[in-house]
């Protein structure tokens, strides 16, 4: 015979899950697609250096996911952040460091 008490667990779990999937279920997914170089940065600069960035954001759960690919740098790689919000043609202050950012390289891959 099975008890209510024994059902509780598992009435529980399945609620969670449901309610996990629900509020995934509203989520929208913004994808995007960026090429970088030189004459992009604010203000412009000669370079041979170039770099790929695609992902998404999801704005329910804030997870961004991040792919870049980044070749011909002049140096070699220190660090690696986003900047924003500004407009096209303004510099904006450092919002998100990138952390396990490949470094010390002139060329690579990174992905989140």
């Amino acid at each position: 015979m099975i008890r209510r008490t024994d059902l509780l667990p598992v009435t529980l779990l399945f609620l969670a899950i449901q309610l996990f999937t629900l509020r995934d279920s509203s989520a929208t997914m913004y994808a995007f697609n960026l090429y970088l170089s030189g004459p992009n940065v604010v203000p412009p600069v000669s370079t041979n250096g170039t770099a790929s960035l695609n992902g998404t954001y999801n704005d329910v759960t804030n997870e961004l996911t991040i792919n870049v690919s980044f070749s011909l740098l002049s140096g070699v790689t220190t660090g690696a952040h986003f900047h924003g919000p500004a407009s096209s043609t303004e510099n904006a202050g450092t919002q998100v460091i990138w952390t396990g950012f490949p470094l010390g390289v002139t060329h690579g891959t990174y992905s989140n």
